[in-house]
């Protein structure tokens, strides 16, 4: 600390009256506490032991000796500067006593605090303010050890939860927001249902493949996050048929995962259940008995402290499991959201059969038809105003954006296939043209197949794309395609290429393959190099409806990317393509 005091006060004229209260003046008569007189007199004034030990190395002793002089009591502010020695009156040698400042008041000295009380009161404030700083480091370290045991618990705890429930620790695979400005009525009613979501634990958004379920899924989890201290996101949870999100027994453990990171309490309960049955293992029992086992315990842990709703967001839940799974899913966790409280499921899918009796079925549902509630055809407008009309120089019209419009019907994936073809083009009023010569559909054929459209677009631009036109372009099409949508994982180029290479025992040039996947961008996206695709595409593929030449077999096959080997065998029956012909 800074040294409190330097030379005191000038002395105090004879004529001056004096300001101390008489019983603070030593009396004439009795002696005085202190050295005799005719020595110099001194305070002693200590700091703490750290700046006791710096005073020491640099000055070479162990503590500071002050003169000091006790002055008439002045008001306000003290100058130090000002201040003189005058042994004759010096108080006691140490701060032990009050008489240094008896009867001060309403004065600062730097470094210290203001001083507003008089009289004993000093002694006490400049303790406390010593020992203080003291109390406060003691306090903050405390704090910190607390906080670093806290933390480590929680590790712990999350370690074993890790290695006991088996989570797919980062589910989310898809990053395709809304467009700027679209999907605003649905998203703003989901938000206010999630605000007061009254007895509907559950919001299910249906609608057809393409619809943009999925790009509402992240968006209105963007949404939520940014509501933080209304409702918590605990996870978003992408279902994608063929990937480790689509597997059956992950899906509730994964859920329950991410609810223990935002209920402590539940952390340490559900390790309690592993802990105290040494045989069970998530992924070895039914999906009714995970959901009975795993989420029993949140309903002894008060949630009253979480008074913010706790939203979990399953995107694409036809594309897990088998109908049968998805159906016991969701009727066995009614019962336990009910029974739990505060915590609310968002569900995007296709309205599939099984997975609408199941909601259809039950009054703790909120449905959001993306078809019949909320048509997107302005939505749509705005989509290919937004991507292409800053290309109405070169002849795209208002007129040509209602009439794509209307051919996309209710479907985003159209629009953006279209918007993707038509970048690649030469001419876009020819391509433009060339999307909107597909045959209209009648009531009839939308109610057989209501991705009709869809479906034409995709033929229309294949039967587009030059490279297809070559002797072996449709050939190399249907085996790079075709690996890419049997593969039980997203790849890269190079592995695809490996791949390639394994079927056909020949060298593949790598810049072949990746030349194919970059005439196919209104078809396939890639993303961190992986390449992508709209699951609409693989089904349209298989259908009757794709033209012969493009049609490809349905069947999964599990490929080790690092070698291009296959492991096993083809699902299904698989007609093998001479690739000698074509890559030599």
């Amino acid at each position: 600390m800074k040294k409190f005091f330097k030379k005191l006060v000038p002395r105090r004229p004879a004529s001056a009256p004096p300001n101390l209260p008489e019983q603070v003046h030593p009396s004439p008569q009795a002696p005085e506490p202190g050295p005799p007189k005719g020595s110099r007199d001194v305070v002693m004034v200590q700091g703490n032991a750290s700046q006791g030990k710096d005073r020491e190395s640099q000055e070479g002793t162990p503590q500071e000796v002050i003169p000091i002089h006790t002055p008439a009591p002045k008001k306000g502010s003290l100058n130090v500067a000002e201040l003189q020695v005058d042994p004759s009156n010096a108080p006691s040698p140490s701060m032990t006593g009050p008489a240094v400042f008896g009867g001060a008041s309403n004065f600062s000295i730097d470094g210290t605090p203001n001083f507003n009380a008089a009289g004993n009161n000093i002694y006490q404030n400049v303790i406390n303010f010593n020992y203080g700083n003291i109390s406060r480091l003691l306090i903050g370290k405390q704090h910190t050890e607390i906080y670093y045991s806290n933390r480590k618990e929680k590790e712990n705890l999350n370690k074993k939860l890790r290695e006991k429930i088996n989570p797919i620790i980062n589910p989310v695979k898809k990053q395709i927001y809304c467009a700027e400005g679209t999907r605003l009525q649905l998203l703003d009613d989901i938000t206010q249902w999630a605000l007061k979501p009254d007895n509907h634990y559950v919001a299910w958004i249906y609608g057809l493949a393409g619809s943009g379920k999925s790009a509402v899924a992240v968006s209105l989890a963007e949404r939520l996050r940014e509501m933080d201290g209304q409702v918590t996101l605990a996870l978003t949870f992408h279902c994608v048929k063929g990937q480790e999100t689509s597997n059956t027994f992950q899906l509730v453990p994964t859920i329950c995962y991410y609810l223990a990171q935002c209920v402590p309490q539940y952390a340490k309960a559900l390790v309690d259940v592993f802990e105290k049955d040494a045989s069970l293992h998530a992924g070895s029992i039914p999906i009714r008995e995970q959901l009975s086992r795993f989420l029993k315990p949140l309903y002894k842990i008060d949630r009253a402290q979480n008074a913010a709703s706790t939203i979990i967001i399953i995107d694409g839940l036809d594309e897990w499991g088998t109908p049968e799974d998805q159906s016991i899913f969701l009727e066995n966790l009614y019962s336990h959201l009910q029974k739990i409280g505060g915590i609310y499921i968002v569900v995007t899918s296709r309205r599939e059969q099984a997975i609408a009796m199941a909601m259809n079925n039950s009054s703790i549902v909120q449905s959001f038809d993306l078809t019949g509630s909320y048509p997107a055809d302005k939505d749509i407008a705005k989509f290919f105003e937004m991507r292409l009309g800053a290309n109405t120089a070169h002849g795209i019209c208002g007129q040509d954006i209602d009439a794509l419009t209307k051919r996309a019907g209710n479907l985003f994936i159209w629009a953006n296939t279209a918007v993707n073809y038509l970048k690649i083009q030469n001419g876009l009023k020819a391509g433009v043209e060339t999307l909107l010569k597909t045959k209209d559909k009648t009531a009839r054929d939308n109610i057989e197949n209501p991705h009709s459209d869809l479906y034409d677009l995709y033929a229309a631009v294949l039967h587009n794309l030059p490279r297809l036109k070559s002797t072996f372009g449709i050939p190399l099409f249907r085996l790079v395609i075709g690996l890419i949508i049997s593969a039980y994982e997203p790849f890269t180029v190079k592995a695809l290429t490996k791949m390639l290479e394994q079927q056909s025992q020949v060298p593949i040039d790598y810049s072949m393959v990746d030349h194919m996947i970059n005439d196919l961008p209104a078809v396939l996206s890639t993303s961190n190099g992986q390449i992508l695709y709209h699951l609409s595409l693989a089904e349209f593929l298989s259908s009757e409806q794709c033209p012969t030449q493009y049609r490809i077999s349905h069947e999964v096959r599990i490929w080790n990317v690092q070698t291009g080997q296959q492991i096993g065998d083809p699902l299904h029956g698989h007609t093998s393509h001479h690739l000698s012909g074509i890559f030599t």
